[in-house]
């Protein structure tokens, strides 16, 4: 009588475990074959070139801008004619681009670099960092795109004209270092909430903030704020015009100023009776006037010295008193 071999038992016992292994490979590969062909599961892949004197790098979902080899510095190419574009957005990978690294060593962003285009399956930005070496970003240089996103860096000077027109911008922090800001700069270019023009700002242009129908709170300390720069823009809960501001042009809000009960439009209101002055709402497009700040500042003034004289004649009164009652006990 023919008895089974250890061996043999163990193949036996392990046969179901082979099956069900080799069942579930050919599963997977039914299931991951079409995956791959389609595209939908690929190793990331990885592009670069150059263009002009600038070398780009797209990995994933994130492309990298330097100076090209041999250069410590570089500015990066305009793009102003129809059809001329930079070598990036023939890359494959272009269109998956959501990350934007500009990287120390390039200068200046070109004109329309990063545009959106129209029926291009290009890449839809969604963040866009700068390095400090960045001084200026031309016209149009990303008009159009869907960035929410922006880290400027201490460095950049100057914006220009729609340059960030169009986008989807949540929030906005300008750098200290920024002089001047391009007409339309930031034209319907985005949701945010809170706007500070910082003091160190010297122009900002005709429209920059125009259109922006989400802007609540803006604080304006730069030198001179051209026409309908925040045309439709609000309606506005907080304004603050510091007394560093010498000019804004005309149409520059939409609001209603109330001042005493009185309703003026912004024309009719010269820029010293605006310098200075904090103005609240409710968000019906009026803004009433709360306090000057210069006036505080002079109001502090006179408080103080009124403090010094109450104390000094407080102090001559109490010396009066006790030098007449040494007399008295002489």
């Amino acid at each position: 009588m023919y008895t089974t071999t250890e061996n043999e038992n163990v193949e036996k016992n392990h046969r179901p475990i082979r099956i069900a292994v080799v069942c579930a490979a050919v599963m997977m590969a039914v299931v991951l074959v079409p995956l791959f062909a389609d595209g939908l599961i690929a190793e990331e892949t990885v592009e670069e070139g150059n263009d002009g004197d600038v070398h780009w790098v797209i990995s994933g979902d994130t492309m990298t801008i330097t100076p090209k080899e041999g250069k410590d510095k570089a500015d990066m190419d305009d793009y102003d004619d129809a059809g001329e574009e930079p070598n990036w957005r023939k890359a494959a990978g272009w269109p998956n681009v959501k990350n934007l690294e500009i990287k120390d060593g390039v200068t200046c962003v070109g004109k329309r670099a990063f545009a959106w285009v129209d029926n291009e399956e290009g890449a839809k930005l969604e963040t866009v960092t700068f390095d400090g070496s960045v001084k200026k970003i031309k016209e149009c240089a990303f008009i159009s795109q869907y960035i929410q996103t922006i880290n400027f860096s201490e460095g950049l000077e100057e914006i220009g004209p729609t340059a960030f027109g169009y986008c989807t911008l949540a929030s906005l922090t300008l750098p200290a270092s920024l002089k001047k800001i391009g007409d339309n700069g930031f034209f319907l270019g985005g949701s945010m909430h809170d706007l500070v023009l910082p003091e160190t700002l010297e122009y900002v242009g005709w429209e920059s903030f125009g259109g922006i129908g989400s802007l609540k709170r803006v604080t304006i300390s730069c030198k001179e704020v051209d026409g309908e720069a925040f045309a439709v823009a609000g309606p506005l809960e907080y304004l603050e015009i510091s007394s560093n501001v010498k000019k804004i042009g005309e149409n520059a809000f939409t609001s209603i100023f109330v001042i005493d009960g009185q309703e003026h439009e912004f024309n009719d209101l010269d820029i010293d009776q605006l310098r200075g002055t904090v103005w609240t709402g409710n968000g019906d497009y009026y803004l009433y006037l709360q306090n000057s700040a210069g006036d505080q500042s002079n109001d502090n003034l006179l408080l103080y010295v009124a403090i010094g004289v109450c104390a000094v004649i407080a102090i001559a009164a109490i010396a009066y008193y006790l030098h007449k009652k040494q007399q008295s006990s002489a």
